[in-house]
């Protein structure tokens, strides 16, 4: 109340801001629908938007070692804001093309969730098929298995049990180290039904650990993506597009993680 009397509403800017239409806005407050007022930016190349911004050659300036035209100084910083616009502008971009990276794993990962809340039947012989994946991971990673990595592989993985087969298995062929582990894997899931004594409850049972194992190893992805966008960021100054970076950091990263998850569904069932 009294504003109009007075004259009206002074918006005083103090240096350039972020983009064009956030000026307008702040200059938009006076002489509203016909009432007084004024705005008024003042402006210098000493500014933090134009220091960001700037041309190569502002440090000579702003030393004071040149002299820099009014013309000149005002092309300056509306070049400088501009170029702010346009960063902000292409950094949204990414954000959307981040996003659609992040959306399309999701989609693969609750659709893999939804099936298994939905009561879908795990049949066993799944589980030995992933296990038998996982087999022939440790296989290809250890090239002639002695007898400590085969122990370690099955209590890590398959039984807290070792037995004397394995003592004669460990310098034996890959196909029948791989036999052997599979029938080790055999033996613990039928344990495991003779626990439980109930063909629904075993269903139950795989469904919930296959759905640990899933959500784990999600949580730790969607951790591991966020980490990844501000990473590579800094990669766009070694002349690398930081998208192209992106997706194909995070396509070996979902490689590594469905692999987790399907070590985890074999140990955790077993």
């Amino acid at each position: 109340e009294g504003v109009k009397e007075l004259g009206g509403l002074a918006v005083i800017g103090i240096g350039r801001m972020e983009n064009t239409r956030q000026e307008r806005q702040a200059r938009g407050r006076a002489g509203r629908q016909g009432d007084p007022g004024v705005s008024r930016f003042y402006v210098s190349i000493h500014d933090e938007i134009v220091k960001n911004n700037g041309p190569s050659n502002l440090d000579q300036y702003l030393e004071g070692k040149k002299h820099m035209s009014r013309r000149k100084c005002k092309r300056v910083i509306d070049g400088a804001q501009k170029m702010n616009e346009e960063f902000a502008v292409m950094s949204r971009r990414h954000a959307v093309d981040y996003d659609q990276v992040l959306k399309k794993q999701r989609e693969i990962m609750y659709r893999m969730r939804n099936k298994l809340l939905d009561g879908e039947t795990v049949e066993q012989s799944k589980i030995i098929e992933i296990a038998g994946h996982n087999i022939d991971r440790f296989l290809a990673d250890n090239r002639g298995v002695s007898q400590a990595q085969l122990n370690r592989y099955i209590l890590d993985n398959i039984s807290y049990r070792l037995d004397d087969r394995g003592k004669e298995i460990a310098s034996k062929k890959r196909e029948e180290v791989k036999a052997y582990l599979l029938d080790r894997t055999r033996e613990a899931l039928h344990e495991q039904e003779e626990r439980l004594n109930n063909d629904d409850k075993m269903n139950e049972f795989m469904r919930n650990v296959m759905l640990t194992a899933i959500d784990d190893a999600w949580v730790e992805q969607v951790d591991y993506l966020q980490q990844l966008q501000a990473a590579v960021k800094g990669r766009s100054t070694a002349q690398r597009n930081p998208v192209y970076e992106y997706q194909k950091e995070a396509l070996i990263s979902y490689g590594d993680m469905k692999e987790t998850i399907m070590k985890n569904i074999v140990r955790n069932v077993l």
